[in-house]
């Protein structure tokens, strides 16, 4: 299973070896699940105003923080890009961490997925 819309976080390249690892992994007949983000939701994301929150703990930091995240839409890669820059309360030091979201389409996951060795039809 590739579950919470990981597998949209690789690239093109990157998912597809994933794929081929995973369909060479498979028992004869063993399927495989995968959630993925659906595309309006990732541009959605790449669109959304830039934000800021503060934390006690997070994903980022087991200290108190806050998290200014920015975001960009890339219309011709399909690609939601979020900056999250993370300040920690006590020292005041930043760290910047970047995310890219791959906006996969139906008929790009069906060539994906084929590309991999599954057969048949991307439900």
């Amino acid at each position: 299973m590739i579950l919470f819309g990981e597998l949209n976080v690789f690239s093109p390249q990157e998912a597809l070896a994933i794929l081929r690892k995973v369909h060479a992994s498979l028992s004869f007949g063993g399927q495989l699940i995968v959630e993925l983000q659906t595309p309006a939701a990732v541009e959605q994301s790449g669109r959304a105003e830039t934000s800021e929150s503060s934390c006690e703990t997070g994903l980022f930091s087991d200290k108190p923080h806050r998290c200014r995240t920015e975001n960009q839409w890339l219309d011709e890669q399909q690609v939601a890009v979020q900056v999250f820059h993370v300040t920690e309360m006590d020292t005041g030091n930043t760290r910047t961490f970047r995310s890219t979201t791959k906006a996969w389409s139906d008929d790009d996951l069906q060539a994906l997925f084929s590309n991999a060795g599954f057969g048949g039809t991307f439900h």
